[in-house]
């Protein structure tokens, strides 16, 4: 309805304006002004205030709310950015949280989102700007991903990841850092490839604490 009223108004201050001088309805002129500037200007508030909203949304789709970090879909932008001709391994890590699911039925979901923003805060002030860090999972996901271009550096990466554990957390529940290291190599295989390797090693992981 909107819509329609102020283009029906711009028509028939258009059929005006064609209009001799003499016969305008000056009146209406100015009053129609007035309508269309407020309306222009009402329409730009509410354009305004989508375009935030989409910007919201589409940061959401890459960033995860709740730990800051990349999420799935900033990796696979990050990954298409990867020269898979230039004959270079990145490390790949992988880490998930022990106990997640007990800490969140003993202790409420809240409890558990904090034991996962708090690995994910550690994550990024413990590991280099240059990595790339990622929420792998999707909600309530308890698994990280971490990409480093200096592929020698991933086993300080998994004591740096370790040391969360002990720094983070003086509470009654237990928090744990599953661990597996890996390499990527784009230019001989896919990353889907790589990250099943390395996924398997944290299965091995799990295991041998359990």
């Amino acid at each position: 309805m909107e819509k329609k009223y102020i283009v029906d108004l711009m028509q028939e201050v258009q059929r005006q304006l064609e209009l001799p001088v003499s016969k305008r309805d000056s009146a209406f002129l100015s009053i129609a002004t007035l309508a269309l500037k407020d309306r222009l200007e009402i329409l730009e508030d509410v354009a305004s205030e989508l375009r935030e909203k989409t910007q919201k949304l589409q940061a959401d789709l890459y960033i995860d709310p709740l730990t800051l970090l990349y999420t799935r879909r900033g990796l696979e932008v990050h990954l298409s950015e990867i020269d898979r001709s230039n004959q270079k391994k990145y490390g790949l890590i992988l880490a998930d949280i022990s106990r997640l699911k007990a800490i969140n039925d003993n202790y409420g979901l809240d409890v558990g989102d904090f034991v996962i923003r708090s690995v994910g805060f550690g994550l990024r002030s413990k590991l280099k700007a240059e990595d790339f860090i990622c929420r792998y999972g999707y909600s309530r996901s308890d698994e990280f991903l971490i990409l480093t271009d200096n592929i020698d550096n991933r086993k300080e990466i998994k004591q740096r990841i370790k040391g969360i554990e002990t720094k983070l957390f003086d509470k009654p529940y237990k928090v744990d850092m599953h661990v597996a290291l890996g390499e990527y190599f784009p230019f001989f295989e896919s990353f889907e490839t790589a990250y099943s390797r390395v996924s398997a090693q944290l299965i091995k992981e799990k295991k041998k604490k359990n």
